[in-house]
């Protein structure tokens, strides 16, 4: 009878084992995390015009008939030191007589600092809608 002799395989040393996985999972944090309390210009761009819906609002004689498009808003970096913006958009809503109308805005607004996404954030400078 013949016996066999099993070898066995063998295995990465621990060292590498360990820095392989710290790697990825090193990998896997800078891919997914972020501070939530860097904004990139973007964030600012697209805040911007989340922001001047607000003020276009108020404008408006039948604010909560508002519909605003999302397609062919576009919002600039005007003044980077002061952070100004001007945003160009156009809204569907009501006019003085009730009747729907489609109406071109336009907005320039600073933001001052702290939370991006509050309104005390933002101070406005213009804001006209053509009717």
């Amino acid at each position: 009878m013949e016996t066999k002799t099993i070898k066995k395989k063998k295995s990465a040393p621990l060292w590498f084992t360990l820095l392989f996985f710290g790697c990825v999972i090193f990998l896997f944090v800078k891919m997914c995390g972020s501070s939530s309390d860097t904004n990139t210009v973007k964030d600012y761009h697209t805040q911007a015009a989340v922001q001047a819906q607000v003020y276009v609002k108020q404008k408006l004689k039948y604010p909560e008939e508002a519909d605003f498009q999302i397609m062919g808003v576009h919002s600039n970096l005007i003044d980077s030191a002061k952070n100004t913006y001007r945003v160009d958009g156009f809204v569907t809503s009501k006019n003085g007589f009730g009747v729907k109308s489609k109406l071109k805005y336009q907005c320039e607004l600073s933001y001052l600092g702290g939370n991006v996404y509050t309104d005390s954030s933002w101070y406005l400078d213009k804001c006209e809608v053509e009717e």
